[in-house]
């Protein structure tokens, strides 16, 4: 393995949780749109046919359905991974609100503060 490549590694802290969740994202010089396969606290990988650099930053979108309507909620990430199915990303600080709300529930997404309480008496299993 190259130098750069060992400097650059993924990270994954708990469990992956299988999911089909939307997602819009994008980079100064391109952006694309992709279905979240799985997610974890750290990170998630994204079916995507887009291509990106190891180490290139992204803006992520994720589709948030909040009473009846449709708002997007962003993400900034990493591109950790990438394969002919698509990218793993390394979210850039550990379990972004909206990440944490799905873990926790529903309620939460209404609500940045009470997804990182609700989130604090989460155990993580797996």
């Amino acid at each position: 393995m190259s130098a750069k490549l060992q400097a650059f590694m993924e990270h994954r802290w708990g469990s992956r949780c299988p999911l089909d969740l939307a997602v819009r994202f994008s980079a100064p010089t391109i952006g694309g749109w992709g279905r979240v396969r799985n997610l974890s606290l750290s990170g998630a990988y994204i079916e995507t046919a887009a291509r990106f650099p190891l180490a290139q930053h992204l803006l992520i979108e994720m589709e948030w359905k909040c009473d009846g309507r449709i708002e997007w909620r962003s993400l900034g990430a990493w591109v950790v991974r990438s394969d002919h199915r698509g990218l793993a990303v390394e979210w850039t600080e550990f379990a972004p609100w909206p990440v944490a709300a799905l873990f926790a529930g529903e309620p939460a997404a209404r609500n940045p503060e009470a997804a990182v309480s609700e989130f604090d008496d989460f155990r993580l299993t797996g």
